[in-house]
């Protein structure tokens, strides 16, 4: 088996972070052994956890890339685009297109789920 890293990115709103989203990487290999996984989710091998390994469903995959150099990075959703953004008043906010859906880490958005800064990046 080779060594992947996975980047995931999930959408966990707080009133501590002013990024809605946390993005986490773990360096392992794929577990196939695993017979209950559900056909979206797969296993990786991750010595942080206290099981050993971690569950990742797959539409929060960013990313994933082979270690050993078989394969450059692959984009598991080739939609996913992200965007820095500056507000009115110099702010700046993440702009992301994932599966098709735009989020943004303005407070607009968290309330009314659209804002100014998608609908300035929605002509790229």
């Amino acid at each position: 088996m080779s060594q992947i890293t996975v980047r995931t990115r999930l959408y966990q709103p707080s009133y501590h972070r002013s990024d809605p989203y946390c993005e986490h990487e773990i360096t392992g290999e794929i577990l196939n052994t695993i017979k209950w996984l559900k056909p979206d989710e797969m296993a990786v091998t991750n010595p942080a956890h206290p099981n050993g390994f971690s569950i990742l469903h797959k539409k929060n995959i960013v990313w994933i890339k082979d270690l050993q150099g078989r394969k450059s990075t692959v984009k598991i959703d080739p939609d996913y685009r992200q965007w820095t953004v500056k507000g009115s008043k110099g702010n700046e906010y993440l702009v992301i297109r994932q599966k098709g859906q735009y989020n943004c880490t303005c407070t607009g958005f968290t309330y009314r789920k659209t804002c100014r800064h998608i609908t300035e990046v929605g002509n790229e």
